[in-house]
């Protein structure tokens, strides 16, 4: 059973993790988005971003009603594991790595957007 030291100790590193994947999804976003298109696309960003919240909680909600609160947790940690599989496969098929080549560092991480 989680006490309240452990979650004490636990949710500062959980916060720090959440703002760190939101600040560096929100300049992923920017940064590869043409400028002439990124008001738009950040409209669509943000709307995305404010949609899913209500919507997560009220289906976690229903799971919290009718299997308990242990129960959501991991069908939410199961979907962001899920989420999170399908996006790095989408972007290891986009982006094919070049045989001899580093893949932790690919040649469009070290290239800057050009500044108009």
């Amino acid at each position: 059973m989680p006490t309240f030291v452990a979650f004490a100790f636990v949710m500062p590193v959980l916060g720090f993790g959440m703002i760190a994947a939101l600040a560096t999804c929100n300049a992923a976003v920017q940064v590869r988005t043409d400028s002439a298109l990124r008001g738009r696309v950040m409209g669509v960003y943000m709307a995305a971003w404010m949609a899913g919240s209500p919507v997560g909680a009220l289906v976690l909600g229903g799971i919290v009603d009718g299997a308990g609160a242990r129960a959501a947790l991991v069908v939410a940690g199961v979907v962001c594991l899920a989420a999170a599989s399908g996006v790095a496969a989408i972007f290891r098929l986009r982006r094919p790595i070049p045989a001899g080549d580093d893949p932790a560092v690919l040649p469009s991480m070290l290239q800057l957007p050009e500044r108009e």
